[in-house]
């Protein structure tokens, strides 16, 4: 047999381990599998911290900064909590992580020695601290940015640029950075699109989208299935925050109180946002709406599959930037989507290409309350839409199928063991 080569591979993001949603689960997914392949992975991320440093006391003052799990080696930098969701506030919070992962990077001689360097953005600013700390380097062969969001574009559309010079400085930086990295990978083909738009080359980006783990044991039997029920549960399950568009989820509320007022509504998740829903709630006399905190990763697709129908809402003018990763688990699942978006967003193209739900506007209020009452009376359609969105996701969405071809594409000769 022939000997294997193993790489030498460096992971800089903000967002890891313990942290139970947005990018972090995916990131630890992907290191984990290249150190199962044989590769030494080191992760130079930050302190737990998202959505909030609440759950993560252990690792708060530094005393785990240093750790292996899983064979990974992590080490953490410090952050500055934000406290206050503005440009102001992320900025700092960025430049803070961007200087530890530097100094980091440095500390520990990765520069010399790392083969591959993959780098999560956000933050664009420790994309850009990252390269100039492995700048001049003999050992990288290849650099690739995971892009899970457009900054710029998410960050002008949901108000907290301040301004028309801030957004293009934004879009300036993404350019620079990401047209000084080999591979730049993307969720959807709107993603590429706005990036092309921006000055990025076509040739260097490429789709990698977001997968699941499909275990045989998740039943898809459904709490009210075979029977009509006003009884029914619709369920949020996320982050908490602006880009979601998480004020569909009262007028949601607000028509269920009207036209099932036997349903109830499951907030399950945490986040800024979180408050003002809560009193907004509370100010329209909304007492269908329940709110608990983000289930352990563990026990995720149990919460989940607690639920009727899973309510994904997306604020319009996000479309193009961010593709929410819920979509996905909800479908492994086995679940319902009521999707509250554009009817040309990636949200809509992928349920209608699965045939897991229903997509309305969010600015037709009669449409929604039309699909709502739809899902609670056929019981055998929603079944039928879990059923499949799992099978959609385990074919389309499959992670050792999506993560070993983006091992192929970072290190083209095969290295790892076979």
């Amino acid at each position: 047999m022939t000997p294997v080569r193993t790489s030498s591979i460096t992971l800089v993001s903000k967002y890891f381990w313990p942290e139970k949603i947005g990018s972090a689960p995916y990131l630890y997914d992907l290191s984990v599998w290249l150190r199962e392949k044989g590769h030494s992975v080191t992760v130079i991320t930050a302190r737990p911290h998202y959505p909030s440093t609440d759950s993560f006391s252990d690792w708060a003052t530094g005393q785990r900064d240093q750790e292996e799990i899983s064979g990974v080696r992590v080490v953490r930098v410090p952050h500055s909590l934000i406290s206050r969701p503005n440009l102001i506030g992320r900025l700092r919070n960025d430049i803070i992580f961007a200087r530890g992962a530097y100094q980091a990077i440095r500390a520990l001689g990765l520069r010399e020695s790392s083969d591959s360097v993959i780098c999560l953005t956000p933050t664009m600013l420790a994309l850009l601290a990252t390269q100039a700390a492995f700048r001049n380097s003999r050992s990288v062969k290849t650099t690739a940015a995971i892009t899970h969001d457009i900054e710029s574009g998410l960050a002008e559309r949901v108000g907290i640029t301040g301004g028309p010079m801030l957004g293009w400085a934004m879009r300036l930086l993404e350019r620079y950075a990401l047209r000084r990295t080999d591979i730049v990978f993307v969720l959807t083909q709107a993603m590429r699109q706005e990036l092309v738009s921006i000055g990025v080359p076509r040739s260097s980006i490429e789709l990698m989208p977001i997968w699941t783990q499909s275990t045989a044991e998740h039943p898809t039997e459904q709490p009210n299935h075979g029977r009509r029920t006003t009884d029914m549960t619709f369920m949020y399950s996320g982050s908490l925050g602006k880009k979601q568009g998480l004020e569909m989820l009262i007028e949601l509320a607000a028509v269920l109180s009207r036209s099932l007022p036997n349903a109830r509504l499951l907030i399950q998740g945490e986040g800024p946002e979180k408050q003002k829903l809560q009193a907004e709630s509370q100010r329209l006399g909304l007492d269908n709406i329940d709110f608990r905190p983000l289930a352990p990763r563990a026990q995720l697709q149990h919460s989940l599959q607690q639920a009727d129908v899973h309510v994904v809402p997306q604020a319009s003018a996000t479309a193009d930037y961010a593709l929410p990763s819920k979509l996905f688990n909800i479908m492994e699942a086995g679940r319902a989507i009521l999707a509250i978006c554009d009817p040309d967003s990636s949200i809509s193209d992928v349920v209608r290409e699965a045939g897991a739900g229903l997509c309305v506007s969010a600015r037709s209020p009669n449409e929604l309350e039309k699909a709502i009452l739809s899902l609670a009376q056929d019981s055998d359609f929603r079944h039928q839409c879990g059923i499949n969105g799992q099978v959609y996701v385990r074919r389309m969405h499959d992670r050792d199928m999506i993560i070993s071809g983006f091992a192929q594409r970072l290190m083209p000769i095969d290295q790892s063991p076979s």
